[in-house]
């Protein structure tokens, strides 16, 4: 049947990483904050629709005929980009345009030249004075502008950064030595959308790793997903110019009072949520993994690691 007689294992338990829960703290503190100073908050993000984009399920027969005759595949993808804040999307913010057939993820559909065009031609000049701009942890969303060596970079572009910085080293050092040299600066990044944000005012505050959860426009895409879903009949036909008009007329359809109760939800229920289990969490663990992996920042999962430990 299966089973063997054997020697039991310690209890185990399920730790979130040392990491995560303290940018989590970090960035409610942070978010807490700019509120209290009246500050604008900001939430982007990017979403998809596909072309075939519409609901799973419609009345049918006893016998499985009629119902929606969806062409076979999801056809061609959408790509949008916007922002929004409690009053409702930014004006002049919209992005949309057709992403490539070939990749099956639709992060790797924009890229950070994209990204940067938009974010300085058409989110900054609309957000309102010293708004605060939250963004996830996306490649594209965090281009920097000096890149820091790690332990794998070539040993003349530690030597460069080093004389760059004026560290004192020798040539003939290891790279060993000379990345213990880049370590002990102990060097902060400093990310391009940070610059163009202060340029013009503003401020950028980045999500915990995994945690869309917290960004209230996620709410939103999924309203204006769920209206194209239910409109998108074939009817007008499946096609790229209908999902279109759909995409943008669902975005209308979450209207200020929407969005704002998008926001709501999200400060009084999610973070709120947090404020009390990491209360929690700081009183009954004494111990925990420090070891953080690298991976999709879309997830809305944290990063957990299993742990031995004795119980009580």
């Amino acid at each position: 049947m299966g089973f063997r007689h054997k020697t039991m294992n310690r209890k185990k338990c399920l730790y979130e990483q040392h990491r995560i829960v303290a940018s989590r703290a970090q960035y409610l503190k942070e978010i807490k904050r700019f509120r209290s100073e009246g500050r604008p908050i900001i939430y982007l993000d990017e979403t998809w629709l596909n072309q075939h984009h519409t609901v799973t399920k419609c009345w049918t027969d006893y016998d499985g005929k009629g119902g929606l005759k969806i062409p076979s595949g999801k056809g061609k993808r959408l790509i949008i980009l916007h922002a929004g804040c409690e009053q409702g999307w930014i004006d002049g913010a919209e992005l949309i345009f057709v992403g490539k057939r070939d990749s099956g993820d639709y992060h790797n559909e924009m890229n950070i030249l994209h990204f940067m065009e938009w974010f300085r031609e058409k989110l900054l000049p609309n957000c309102p004075p010293r708004s605060v701009i939250v963004l996830d942890n996306a490649k594209y969303h965090n281009a920097v502008v000096e890149k820091i060596p790690t332990k794998s970079s070539r040993k003349q572009d530690m030597l460069d950064w080093l004389a760059k910085h004026k560290i004192r080293h020798e040539k003939k050092m290891l790279k060993a030595e000379l990345y213990f040299l880049i370590w002990a600066t102990n060097p902060v990044s400093v990310y391009q959308t940070d610059v163009f944000a202060q340029e013009k005012g503003h401020c950028c505050l980045r999500l915990p790793v995994g945690h869309c959860e917290l960004n209230p426009i996620e709410l939103a895409w999924a309203q204006v997903k769920g209206y194209a879903a239910r409109k998108n009949t074939g009817i007008s036909g499946f096609t790229m110019e209908n999902i279109l008009q759909l995409a943008r007329e669902g975005m209308l359809e979450v209207t200020p009072d929407r969005w704002a109760g998008c926001v709501e939800h999200v400060r009084e229920k999610v973070e709120k949520h947090y404020w009390e289990v990491d209360g929690l969490r700081d009183d009954l663990v004494e111990r925990m993994v420090i070891e953080v992996g690298h991976g999709d920042t879309s997830s809305s999962e944290s990063e957990v690691t299993v742990s031995d430990t004795e119980s009580d």
